[in-house]
């Protein structure tokens, strides 16, 4: 899966993929079609 850093609307990391509550990583920078992204790791992230 991945996001395109220019929808994020509102950023509660501290770190770049980094989980502010356990720490752990759940995502990677990359380029994707020449736009900035967020590679997310699978299994990592849970959606609501």
């Amino acid at each position: 899966m991945k996001c395109f850093v220019e929808r994020i609307v509102e950023d509660h990391t501290t770190e770049v993929g980094i989980c502010p509550g356990c720490g752990q990583e759940f995502a990677r920078e990359t380029m994707i079609r020449g736009t900035p992204a967020y590679k997310i790791v699978g299994g990592k992230v849970m959606v609501k």
